[in-house]
């Protein structure tokens, strides 16, 4: 049994992989909804090392330190699952030309077994089989998960 489905029977809520350039505009001052009190009621929250790593590099993480630190407490830290991004090659190499990177492909992979991807890289939803997960921009994860199990 993988870590997704064990931490997965011991909590309920959905589990949400954030992309990096979700992670970058929260850390930037946007987005502040993404780790309040509410939103950490309803869902759990992923990353994985390239993410972290391509979030450390592309935000203001010296201008909001408290925002790094909400990223890094409460949001699980997923293995890159090299042999799942070997069988996601055939499309993303279809996808590269039209704007995918290999980065893209690593996050997928750990993302995966989540129930949501939130990114703002629709691209990224070329790599998706119509499971799990399900591709969302940050504003439709934000009006379609979130806000209507808060009304």
């Amino acid at each position: 049994m993988g870590q997704v489905e064990r931490t997965q029977m011991r909590d309920p809520r959905p589990l949400v992989f954030l992309d990096s350039n979700v992670v970058i505009d929260y850390l930037n001052g946007k987005i502040d909804w993404l780790f309040g009190p509410a939103a950490l009621e309803r869902v759990r929250y992923a990353i994985n090392p390239v993410v972290f790593q391509q979030t450390v590099l592309g935000a203001d993480v010296a201008g909001h330190p408290d925002r790094l630190d909400a990223v890094r407490s409460r949001a699980e830290m997923l293995p890159v699952q090299f042999d799942r991004a070997q069988g996601l090659l055939p499309r993303a190499r279809a996808l590269r030309n039209r704007g995918m990177h290999s980065n893209d492909v690593l996050m997928f992979s750990s993302a995966a077994d989540c129930d949501y991807l939130v990114t703002r890289h629709a691209m990224v939803g070329g790599l998706a089989d119509g499971g799990k997960p399900v591709v969302l921009s940050p504003e439709e994860f934000r009006d379609t998960i979130l806000v209507p199990a808060l009304t």
